[in-house]
């Protein structure tokens, strides 16, 4: 834990050290949430189809959709949700000027008795 689901629309520019973004989106998560980076599990999906809007082809889009086991305060929420969109907007935007995207992040509680879990 946590299960996150980047993503993101083939329209942006994803190039650049991506790895190290979700590495560092990992490090953000274990040091706000105060959990083992380990634990971070990712999945990236970069949607070939997509519609935002209008269908006007200079619109995209970013999700964070991360999914933490319950039991964190607001204030922990926000300053992790307001840490990943500064992360994600100073890697995306720079390099995607001329879209107009939306980032956005959803964290989602987990109620713990609800998620299992084995490992060999």
């Amino acid at each position: 834990m946590p299960q996150i689901k980047f993503e993101y629309t083939k329209n942006i520019d994803a190039s650049g050290d991506f790895d190290s973004l979700i590495f560092t989106i990992h490090r953000t998560i274990s040091k706000i949430c105060s959990l083992d980076i380990e634990n971070c599990k990712t999945r990236t999906i970069v949607h070939e189809r997509y519609n935002v809007g209008s269908g006007i082809q200079d619109k995209g889009f970013i999700h964070l959709e991360m999914q933490l086991f319950e039991g964190r305060s607001l204030e922990v929420k926000k300053e992790l949700g307001e840490t990943l969109l500064n992360l994600l907007k100073n890697f995306f935007f720079p390099k995607s000027s001329l879209l107009n995207i939306d980032v956005t992040i959803h964290l989602i509680d987990i109620v713990k008795a609800d998620y299992f879990k084995i490992s060999n």
